[in-house]
């Protein structure tokens, strides 16, 4: 069993950079991934070469520099597993 196995984690800015790379390593150990950026299209591939490592996840556009933003990701991700954590 891989060490995340079970928890769901929200990453953040999931389409390059420190966010894929984070993203792409808590896949593979097994977590539960939300990834969260602003494009779509770059999401979705994001999303994809992390799940390709392993774990299972849910691709969520949100603009995370105001409340709405944050708040819908929280709760598209609660809709979606229940928790978060």
């Amino acid at each position: 069993m891989s060490r995340m196995t079970g928890k769901v984690a929200i990453i953040t800015g999931a389409s390059s950079g420190i966010g894929l790379a984070t993203l792409q390593r808590f896949a593979q150990e097994g977590a539960t991934v939300v990834a969260a950026a602003r494009t779509q299209t770059r999401l979705d591939e994001a999303l994809a070469s992390a799940l390709a490592l392993g774990g299972s996840g849910l691709a969520v556009v949100a603009d995370v520099s105001g409340e709405a933003g944050c708040q819908n990701l929280i709760d598209s991700t609660i809709a979606e597993y229940g928790h978060i954590g």
